[in-house]
């Protein structure tokens, strides 16, 4: 979040810090207690204060839906620790060998185009 979208600095929570480098942000503490962000639509306000009564597993999802849109808008996907968990497994998986044949990746791709 950069010093452009604070209208009300609070030491050490605003300037050049990240969302996720916060305190309190990813344990569902309010944001408002870091100051109101500009360029905010009104809508978008109600929502996320709204989003803190949720359930972990629906902000989660929105959290999902998000990285998308700022992929989307940056070109730069950021992966969520599942993610990366899954992707750590499959170059396990590649380390160890355990690699489809051409047969298998042929009728997986074939069961795929009958649909």
């Amino acid at each position: 979040m950069g010093t452009a979208l604070c209208k009300e600095r609070v030491p050490g929570n605003c300037g050049d810090a990240q969302p996720d480098s916060m305190p309190g942000v990813k344990s569902g503490k309010s944001l408002r207690k870091f100051g109101t962000v500009a360029g905010m639509t009104p809508n978008t306000k109600k929502l996320l204060e709204r989003v803190e009564s949720w359930s972990q597993q629906e902000q989660e999802e929105l959290a999902e839906y998000v990285r998308e849109i700022e992929a989307r808008r940056t070109g730069v996907y950021h992966a969520a620790p599942e993610e990366l968990e899954a992707i750590d497994e499959a170059l396990g998986q590649i380390a160890r060998g355990e690699i489809a044949s051409d047969q298998e990746v042929e009728a997986a791709f074939a069961k795929f185009r009958r649909r």
